[in-house]
């Protein structure tokens, strides 16, 4: 099993998220998926669990900057919860994933980041000898994120934000099968550059590899 660099704050997410996280294939919808996020955030914050607040500051508008406290006392609704779960999902709000997540999940797509974050590099390889077509798909979340986006631990999915420790590998393996590392995406609302995301994310640097995967894309 491949050693897989996750931060504090992402490892208690991923935590506080394990029931959603072992059946997030289960849904009918992206938007269904997104409801129980923010349900489950807000039934936990209201038991006295506030592991979710970090994701307030992180990706909710009306609270980013603002202190864990000061949100804590602010006593958010469900609808912030919810907004703010939908905005964890790459919308630009809940409505936007009301409209845009009445769509399946992407299962195997969705399948292929699990392998790529846990570092199977043979059964993704095998995947995407399957199904090409991974390389230049989008996901279905708000972001827009190519498989190859989530090599920069930045701007997806929170609890996804974690590095195995043969990245670069996997990063080499998706270049030889000419991924684009500029393929279109709406993370953070516009298109970003794989680099960009890399440089600019904390998780690849705290895991040592940051050099190396920006080398790979000069």
């Amino acid at each position: 099993m491949v050693e897989v660099y996750v931060g504090n704050v992402v490892k208690d997410l991923i935590a506080f998220y394990k029931p959603l996280l072992d059946i997030k294939f289960t849904y009918d919808s992206i938007y269904e998926q997104i409801n129980a996020f923010g349900h489950h955030a807000f039934m936990r914050f209201h038991s006295g669990d506030h592991r979710s607040i970090v994701e307030f500051n992180n990706y909710n508008p009306k609270y980013i900057g603002k202190f864990y406290e000061e949100i804590i006392q602010s006593n958010p609704s469900l609808e912030d919860f919810l907004e703010t779960a939908a905005s964890c999902f790459g919308f630009k709000s809940l409505q936007d994933a009301k409209i845009q997540g009445s769509k399946p999940i992407d299962i195997s797509f969705e399948t292929a980041v699990d392998l790529l974050l846990a570092g199977n590099i043979e059964e993704l390889e095998n995947t995407i000898d399957q199904d090409p077509n991974l390389l230049i798909r989008n996901s279905l979340y708000g972001h827009r994120a190519g498989l190859i986006h989530y090599i920069g631990s930045n701007g997806v999915e929170f609890w996804r934000q974690v590095v195995p420790k043969n990245i670069v590998e996997i990063l080499s393996l998706l270049l030889s099968r000419n991924a684009d590392p500029n393929l279109w995406n709406n993370i953070y609302g516009r298109p970003s550059t794989l680099s960009g995301l890399i440089a600019s994310s904390a998780h690849p640097h705290a895991a040592g590899v940051r050099n190396e995967l920006l080398a790979l894309l000069d």
